[in-house]
C-alpha cells in the first residue's frame, strides 16, 4: 500500500494534467491570454504570434485544394448513380437557403429601418500588424480550393459511373493521410491559430472604430444572424435541446477559427471534422462542407442585407418596396453562385447589384465595401457557423429524397 499510494498519486496527477492537452481548454486559455495581457506583450512578440498563425493558414491553403479533390471523389464515387442527383438537389437547396436568409434579413430591416439613427461618417481600418514572412505569396493563383471542387466534381461523376475501380482505392488511401494530417497535427495548432489572429484584431483597433460608428445598428445586426443561427441549429437537432447544444459544441471551435482568421477556406478542414460528429453519414460532410462554402454563405447573405439598408437609411433614402427588393434578391442570390469566398472578395461582384437595384452611389459603395472589411471576422465565422447547421439539415433532406427515390423505383418496377 505504501509503494501503491504515491504510484496512485501521480497517476491521479498525470491524469488531471491531461485536461491541459485538450484543444478546446488550450484555445479558451489563449483568448483569455490575449483579452488580459495582449496590450502588453511587445510588437515583436505580437508579430511572431500572427507570424505563426499565417503560416498554419498558408500550410492549410496548400493542403486544402488537394485534400478536397480527393473528399468529392471519394464521396461521389460511393454514391453512384445517386450522385447527380444529389448535386441537383444540393444547388436547390442553396439557392432556397440563400433567399430564406435574405428575406429573413429584409424582413427585421423593415421592423428597425425608422428606429435607428446614424451619422454619417466615414470608416478607416487601423494597421494591422505585419508578419515577419508569409508563405502565401508562393503559391499559384490557380491554385485554389473551388478549382479542387470543381475538379472533385467531374472525376467524382466519372468513378460515380462505375469506371476507374482499381485507381479508386488510391483516392481512399490518400484520403486516410489527409484525414491523419488535419486529425492528429493542424488540429492541435488550433490554440496558437486563434491566439495570432486574435492579436491581430485587437491590435488593429477594429471592434472599438465599428461601435462608435454604429454602434446600436452593429448590435441588432449581431442579434439577427444569433438568432438565424438559433433557428438553423434547432431545425438541425429537431428542436431537441440535448442534440443542439451537441451540435453547437461541436462547431463552435470551428466558428472561432473563422472569426480570428477571417478565412472560411482555412477553416474548412476545422468545419469538415466538426460536422462529421453531427451528422450520420461522416463521409457527407466532405463533400456538402467544400461544395457550399463559397455559395451558401448565410452571414454574408444577412449582414449585407443589413448593411445596404443601413446606408440607404443612413443616405437618406426610404425603405426599398417590394417591387424594388424583388430583381434585386434575385440577381443577389444569383451572384452567390459567382462569389470568391475571400475577405471582401464576394462584395466586388455584388457592389454592381447595388448600384443597378437600389440606387447606390459610389460613396455608398464604399461604405459597404469599408462595413465587409471591418466586418469580415464576425460574416465569416457565421458563414461557418451557418453551414455547419445546413449540412445537418441538407442531410436530412437527401435522405429523405432517397427514400422516395427507392419507393418510387420499387413501385414501378412493380
Amino acid at each position: 500500500m505504501q509503494e501503491n499510494g504515491p504510484q496512485g498519486y501521480r497517476i491521479l496527477v498525470l491524469n488531471k494534467l491531461k485536461i491541459l492537452t485538450n484543444t478546446t481548454l488550450q484555445t479558451i486559455i489563449a483568448i483569455c491570454f490575449v483579452l488580459m495581457l495582449g496590450t502588453h506583450l511587445p510588437l515583436s512578440v505580437s508579430r511572431g504570434f500572427y507570424t505563426f498563425s499565417l503560416l498554419i493558414r498558408d500550410l492549410l491553403m496548400y493542403i486544402l485544394p488537394i485534400a478536397i479533390f480527393s473528399y468529392i471523389v471519394s464521396m461521389l464515387a460511393g454514391l453512384k448513380q445517386q450522385a447527380f442527383l444529389l448535386v441537383g438537389v444540393l444547388l436547390i437547396f442553396e439557392a432556397l437557403s440563400n433567399t430564406l436568409s435574405i428575406s429573413y434579413a429584409y424582413s427585421v430591416g423593415f421592423t428597425v429601418y425608422n428606429k435607428i439613427n446614424l451619422l454619417n461618417s466615414s470608416f478607416q481600418k487601423a494597421e494591422s500588424l505585419l508578419p515577419y514572412f508569409s508563405l502565401g505569396q508562393f503559391r499559384p493563383q490557380f491554385y485554389t480550393v473551388d478549382k479542387g471542387t470543381f475538379l472533385g466534381v467531374l472525376v467524382g461523376f466519372f468513378f460515380a459511373t462505375g469506371k476507374g475501380t482499381l485507381a479508386m482505392q488510391t483516392f481512399y488511401r490518400f484520403r486516410k493521410c489527409i484525414d491523419v494530417i488535419f486529425s492528429k497535427v493542424l488540429a492541435k495548432l488550433i490554440p496558437g491559430m486563434v491566439l495570432g489572429f486574435l492579436l491581430n484584431i485587437q491590435k488593429s483597433g477594429l471592434l472599438t472604430n465599428l461601435t462608435e460608428n454604429y454602434g446600436l445598428a452593429l448590435l441588432i445586426i449581431l442579434l439577427g444572424i444569433i438568432f438565424y443561427l438559433i433557428l438553423l441549429f434547432s431545425i438541425a437537432g429537431s428542436f431537441r435541446i440535448h442534440e443542439i447544444m451537441r451540435q453547437i459544441k461541436n462547431i463552435w471551435p470551428a466558428g472561432l477559427i473563422a472569426f480570428t482568421s477571417s478565412s472560411s477556406a482555412a477553416t474548412m478542414p476545422f468545419t469538415i471534422t466538426a460536422v462529421e460528429k453531427n451528422v450520420k453519414v461522416p463521409s457527407f460532410a466532405g463533400l456538402i462542407i467544400p461544395a457550399t462554402t463559397n455559395i451558401q454563405q448565410i452571414g454574408d447573405c444577412i449582414a449585407n442585407v443589413f448593411f445596404g439598408l443601413l446606408i440607404l437609411k443612413q443616405f437618406g433614402f426610404p425603405f426599398p418596396e417590394l417591387n424594388t427588393w424583388l430583381p434585386f434578391m434575385i440577381v443577389y442570390v444569383l451572384a452567390r453562385f459567382t462569389t470568391a469566398g475571400m475577405i471582401g472578395g464576394a462584395i466586388f461582384i455584388l457592389i454592381p447589384i447595388y448600384e443597378k437595384y437600389l440606387g447606390f452611389t459610389p460613396e455608398m459603395s464604399s461604405v459597404l465595401l469599408a462595413l465587409n472589411i471591418l466586418l469580415d471576422f464576425l460574416i465569416t465565422s457565421s458563414n461557418v457557423l451557418a453551414n455547419g447547421a445546413l449540412c445537418v439539415i441538407f442531410e436530412k433532406i437527401w435522405l429523405k429524397v432517397k427514400d422516395f427515390r427507392i419507393i418510387l423505383k420499387n413501385k414501378n418496377g412493380k
